[in-house]
């Protein structure tokens, strides 16, 4: 396994840059850059759902590595004696990565990903990669000019630290299962408003997709707390953004949206474009 090197094999034109939908945020640049293959189709020995590739951005398993591994590492150590700079960031490569697998890391992002089977049967390949800014902290769905659907997830190096990158994969995948489910009936490219009143339109768009995926996921992963605490900020977040609503419509809005098992597309936009702004 190396990094940077292998960057070509998941950067290729094929993987497309642009997401699929406009009410999802697009981001500059790609997610594709600079990573490292992680785990691929499981073989015959290999049982499990896996049937899609999984790569690593290296400096986001290189943050977690430093923020997470030990404080002494005699192995890492040696590598700086190694004279060839393209060797010394091979073997820089291959040690963090083998420490990523070895903490169980890789697979607790692996056990998100099995979490949500359409998405495994959907999309032959995945990319994880290290953004800085929070507002980059999304999960995209990709398609190229085949159609094939690849997603790409950016999330900070922090939630890799505070262990709270779980609930934030369950949480941006359970979009892109939306996006991916006939049933939910997201629409393609083109189909928001566009100008100011169509980007306030997406903005309610999106805090109401959160809600109902909060209460989702916080029915089907009691344990998490953190999705109930996402639901109350997003209370908080539905009194700026639906203010003309009285009070009691507003926590009316808010409890049947969370108890929502099967949304719709349709039914989102129509709340999220309410004419009374």
């Amino acid at each position: 396994i190396t990094c940077r090197d292998w960057s070509s094999d998941v950067c290729s034109s094929d993987l497309g840059r642009h997401p699929t939908g406009v009410l999802r945020r697009a981001r500059r640049g790609s997610l594709y850059r600079g990573v490292w293959p992680g785990w691929r189709k499981a073989g015959r020995d290999a049982p499990g759902l896996i049937a899609m590739r999984l790569s690593f951005d290296h400096d986001l398993v290189e943050a977690a590595y430093l923020a997470l591994g030990p404080r002494r590492d005699p192995a890492r150590e040696a590598i700086y004696e190694i004279g060839d700079p393209s060797a010394r960031d091979v073997a820089f490569c291959s040690h963090v990565s083998e420490w990523f697998r070895a903490t169980g890391l890789e697979k607790r992002v692996r056990d998100a990903f099995e979490e949500w089977p359409l998405i495994i049967g959907a999309c032959p390949e995945a990319v994880v990669r290290r953004v800085k800014n929070p507002a980059d902290e999304v999960a995209e769905l990709f398609r190229g000019m085949e159609g094939v659907a690849r997603v790409g997830v950016g999330i900070r190096s922090a939630r890799i630290a505070d262990g709270t990158f779980v609930g934030f994969l369950r949480h941006e995948l359970c979009h892109i299962y939306d996006m991916l489910d006939p049933a939910f009936g997201y629409p393609g490219p083109g189909a928001a408003g566009a100008g100011i009143e169509g980007s306030l339109h997406r903005e309610r768009y999106g805090l109401l997709w959160d809600i109902v995926i909060d209460g989702r996921l916080g029915r089907r992963f009691p344990a998490d707390g953190g999705f109930a605490a996402a639901l109350a900020r997003h209370g908080k977040s539905l009194e700026r953004g639906f203010g003309f609503l009285p009070e009691d419509e507003r926590e009316g809005l808010l409890a049947e949206l969370a108890a929502e098992d099967a949304p719709r597309h349709d039914r989102l936009w129509e709340v999220a474009s309410d004419p009374r702004r």
